[in-house]
């Protein structure tokens, strides 16, 4: 009887489907669980299964197999999750879920903009109001204190007391500069000789004292000499205006001038120097001068340099003629190993020109030419 149980039971095996268990899911999307597997008896060979049945462990071909203790001639109803739930884009309750974000969004902005005209349609509470005037300020005696009174002696007494030495201001100080813009040697195919130019002052921001020298030397004797004491005022930020006196005492007889002039420094940082001069017996002088500074490092400074002399008048004694009288320009390399020293080395192209030129061809000296220099700048 057992046996015919058996074969009966197994004679017309089914299967059966899992029924849906959630709100809204349509019979024909695929179910978020399996369908029940088809169960065979041990003694018959297994049939293959779908591979949209198989779950992690039960692969295409893998035979089912079930205990002799719980033979039973019926199929089994065994509940999997799909491999791949929700296969055809279908997730139960997200339409309701993103109507509900949107309505919310849509609340806010409502909201948002409500408040929004609801503050700038309302009426300034202070529209209409007047300042009253301001009352002047008094002091403890009920005297009005506005406008300020002028400032008295005592008022600045008390401001600045005489023990006061730590705090005092330093813009009447004296100081003093002397720089040695040149002291050199230079030298060429026919001439050597020695060349200074100094250059110094003393007194405050505003009014200073220039003394000023230079001069030249060929071999061992001296060929040129001059020297100038000046008062110089400060009339802009970067101007000075000078007066005083100057000496010649080479070439020729000496002679003394009185000199007026201006000095400093132009856009782009050029030096410059215009000084006239008036001598004995209605002779003048112009003289002028520009140098520059180009930093091509930090230590090293390229100085080009120009200057020029023009006389009113012819002055045979001193070999000097009328017009241009001599013209020299330099460029000098220095290297500061200090700011207040330097060595430098450079060229140096210097002429004379008209009756000046003449007056040396006729004393036999030489009226000019390229020279080498080598020196020393040096200031404190």
């Amino acid at each position: 009887r057992r046996h015919q149980i058996l074969v009966i039971g197994t004679d017309s095996p089914h299967l059966r489907r899992a029924p849906s268990h959630r709100a809204r899911q349509r019979h024909d999307d695929e179910s978020s669980d399996s369908s029940a597997r088809h169960v065979e008896r041990p003694g018959r060979r297994a049939r293959p299964i779908p591979g949209s049945q198989t779950h992690d462990r039960y692969a295409t071909g893998h035979q089912a197999r079930i205990s002799r203790a719980r033979r039973c001639a019926r199929s089994l109803g065994l509940s999997l999750p799909s491999p791949v739930p929700h296969g055809i884009g279908h997730v139960p309750g997200s339409a309701g879920r993103r109507m509900i974000r949107t309505g919310v969004l849509l609340l806010l902005i409502v909201c948002s903009a409500r408040a929004t005209v609801a503050q700038t349609t309302q009426p300034d509470p202070h529209a209409g109001h007047v300042m009253p005037p301001a009352k002047p300020a008094q002091n403890a005696s009920g005297e009005s204190t506005t406008p300020i009174p002028p400032v008295t002696a005592e008022d600045r007494a008390a401001a600045f007391p005489k023990d006061l030495h730590g705090h005092a201001v330093h813009d009447r100080a004296i100081n003093h500069y002397v720089l040695f813009d040149q002291l050199e040697w230079q030298f060429s195919g026919v001439t050597k000789g020695g060349i200074w130019d100094i250059k110094s002052w003393v007194g405050g921001d505003l009014n200073r004292i220039w003394i000023h020298s230079e001069g030249a030397s060929e071999g061992s004797s001296l060929e040129e000499a001059e020297a100038h004491v000046t008062y110089g005022r400060s009339f802009s930020r970067w101007w000075d205006v000078v007066a005083g006196v100057g000496r010649d005492f080479r070439p020729g007889p000496g002679q003394t001038w009185a000199t007026v002039g201006i000095q400093g420094l132009a856009p782009q940082w050029f030096e410059l120097q215009a000084t006239l001069y008036v001598g004995e017996s209605a002779t003048t002088m112009a003289r002028f001068e520009a140098e520059y500074e180009l930093l091509i490092t930090n230590r090293l400074v390229l100085q080009p340099l120009v200057e020029l002399n023009l006389y009113g008048k012819a002055i045979p004694e001193r070999g000097i003629g009328a017009g241009l009288s001599a013209a020299e320009t330099g460029l000098r390399l220095r290297y500061e190993v200090r700011r207040e020293f330097a060595p430098y080395v450079g060229v140096v192209w210097h002429r004379e020109f008209g009756g000046t030129a003449d007056f040396s061809r006729a004393a036999g000296h030489d009226i000019g030419g390229w020279r080498l220099a080598a020196g020393l700048r040096t200031w404190f």
